[in-house]
């Protein structure tokens, strides 16, 4: 297969490189996981589509700081001890969003607010 360039930004980075093959041209699509710090109430978000979130005892996250507007953030919960405020966030039913174990919430930046675009639950 030929090589391809691809030169654009995702998720605010700038992306210049030749690749080869279908599968490596959109690799650099996939999700980039960040690393959540557990008890952090402002986590940074930057350049980030998925996060992983885990806390020992109970913790609001009042915001997600360095998102971009149109950024998509996937949130997969291992406990149930997280709370997601409204505080810079529109959520279904106008109410908090709190975590259970093996839950997931997506997001989107839109301006200053991040907004839920849906949210499951899993029975495990």
């Amino acid at each position: 297969m030929p090589t391809q360039d691809f030169k654009g930004t995702i998720n605010g980075i700038a992306i210049a490189a030749a690749q080869t093959g279908f599968n490596t041209i959109f690799a650099g699509l996939l999700p980039r996981t960040i690393t959540y710090t557990a008890a952090d109430t402002t986590p940074s978000v930057l350049s980030a589509s998925f996060m992983q979130v885990a806390n020992a005892g109970p913790v609001t996250i009042s915001n997600f700081d360095d998102g971009v507007s149109g950024q998509l953030l996937i949130l997969k919960f291992d406990d149930a001890n997280t709370t997601i405020s409204r505080d810079n966030a529109r959520l279904a039913n106008s109410a908090n969003f709190t975590s259970a174990n093996y839950a997931f919430l997506v997001l989107m930046k839109i301006g200053a607010e991040w907004v839920e675009i849906t949210r499951s639950v899993a029975n495990g």
